[in-house]
């Protein structure tokens, strides 16, 4: 901020030149300038960060010499405001098991420089997920393993910084995308006599963290041709009970399981066991 005072001899307002005014704010002493022909002096006064924002009080005075005698003026004020500040924050993508991180910097708006120390909260599509507390650089990382909550494609990151006593708040929006997962399909190998039962089993995983994936639907085959679906359970596994056709060939028959994929994981197969009738 730039303090201004100006001098004037009250005999017939004659500017004074060359004179030093003391400057001081809430009556402790700031530094001093020296009148122009114009008897205005400016003093550049850098606001110290951890001032008070609200109106402070300014006073100017002029200590006199050997030809004029001292005055003041102590009815002006400064007044303090927030710092604006910004946020920038980061793009993140990923599949489903995968751990990234959402990040956003802080900083001052004017001149850039971080702001440590302080609390953003994100969100995605307006839902929270957590906040971090940005460190020496203005960054604030929140560790975040993508799921099942948000389809495949983009999604709205928030960061937000909710201000302080000294600092505006201020928001931002990134992009988070989705990326559909590959999938790992396992299967077992298995058999039984002619018109008997077999029991046909595949199991889905994600590869991101192999993790098992529930509630999705496997197709199976024998010796290319579908013969029934079922639904994985809790650990990944889906089991299909297989009549035997009473007519079938005795001998080994090629067995396929089948995921087709769906919004979050892409399709995968097993086609390496087999079915043994008897």
């Amino acid at each position: 901020a730039t303090l201004k005072g100006r001098l004037l001899r009250r005999t017939d307002n004659a500017s004074l030149s060359g004179r030093t005014l003391r400057f001081q704010i809430d009556g402790a002493d700031v530094g001093t300038a020296t009148t122009d022909s114009m008897g205005v002096a400016l003093l550049s006064y850098t606001i110290p960060s951890n001032a008070t924002v609200g109106v402070h009080a300014l006073g100017v005075f002029f200590d006199g010499d050997a030809l004029y005698l001292s005055g003041s003026e102590t009815s002006h004020t400064l007044t303090v405001t927030k710092i604006e500040t910004q946020i920038t924050a980061k793009n993140c993508s990923g599949s489903p098991g995968y751990t990234s991180a959402l990040k956003a910097v802080l900083s001052q708006k004017s001149g850039g420089s971080a702001l440590s120390g302080a609390t953003l909260s994100f969100t995605i599509d307006g839902n929270l997920i957590g906040t971090a507390v940005t460190d020496g650089t203005g960054l604030a990382s929140l560790p975040y393993t993508f799921d099942e909550t948000y389809s495949a494609g983009n999604h709205v990151i928030g960061a937000n910084y909710a201000g302080d006593a000294n600092y505006t708040p201020s928001v931002a929006k990134g992009t988070l995308t989705v990326v559909a997962a590959k999938t790992q399909v396992a299967a077992t190998s298995t058999g039984g006599r002619q018109g008997a039962t077999a029991t046909l089993k595949g199991r889905l995983l994600r590869r991101t963290d192999s993790a098992s994936l529930s509630g999705r639907t496997l197709r199976f085959q024998i010796d290319g041709a579908d013969v029934g679906t079922a639904t994985t359970d809790s650990m990944g596994v889906a089991l299909l009970s297989y009549t035997i056709p009473s007519n079938a060939t005795v001998g080994v028959h090629a067995l396929g399981v089948f995921f087709d994929g769906d919004a979050l994981y892409l399709s995968g197969s097993e086609t390496s066991h087999t079915l043994t009738v008897k």
